[in-house]
């Protein structure tokens, strides 16, 4: 009887492992803790092939306020450890056309609407990002999909804070522990907005 009580506990650890593989590097995020958590890892986006149209990395202030069509909601957020860089992809849904932004390397960020000061753990200006041609939810499914965003996160290094929605206007700020340069593209379908920042 012994014998056959360990067989079967051995089968089903085999079994277990087998449908559960290791998970492959991901970001997820508890935002229960009361400090920034580390992300820990899950299942990876596709990486996005760069091309001779990928932009530089640059410290610079920033401009694309062009921008047209309906207006989009967030939807999601994920970082990803790309090696030499983190990758923050932000989803939207809902809207048409292109999103604009602006960024400005920034020693005081503060929240929309309210004024507050928002910090990260950055010994340098942070990256204070404003996405245009956004607006806030109006389903409840675009609902129940923006306020899956975490308000912080960290992973690499890299630490941003989501502000939410403001008159139009998605707010974002990340922190980096060093002034490598950051990068900002959009892709259409699916709709994102990615910010890469230099570790």
């Amino acid at each position: 009887m012994l014998v056959s009580l360990l067989a079967v506990f051995s089968l089903s650890a085999c079994t277990s492992a087998a449908t559960n593989p290791p998970a492959a590097q991901v970001a997820m995020v508890d935002t229960q803790t009361s400090s920034t958590p580390e992300l820990s890892l899950g299942p990876a986006p596709a990486a996005t092939q760069e091309t001779a149209e990928t932009p530089e990395f640059h410290n610079s202030n920033l401009r694309v306020e062009t921008y047209s069509g309906k207006a989009w909601v967030a939807s999601g957020l994920r970082l990803t450890d790309e090696g030499s860089f983190v990758r923050i992809a932000i989803d939207f849904v809902g809207g048409e056309g292109d999103l604009g932004y602006r960024v400005d390397r920034n020693d005081s960020p503060s929240e929309m609407g309210r004024g507050e000061e928002i910090t990260t753990s950055s010994d340098v200006p942070e990256i204070d990002l404003y996405i245009t041609n956004t607006t806030i939810p109006t389903t409840d499914e675009q609902f129940d999909a923006h306020f899956t965003i975490p308000e912080k996160a960290r992973m690499g290094g890299v630490e941003f804070r989501f502000d939410g929605v403001f008159e139009g206007e998605t707010h974002l700020v990340v922190g980096t522990p060093n002034l490598n340069g950051y990068r900002i593209s959009q892709t259409s379908n699916p709709k994102q907005l990615i910010l890469d920042v230099k570790k």
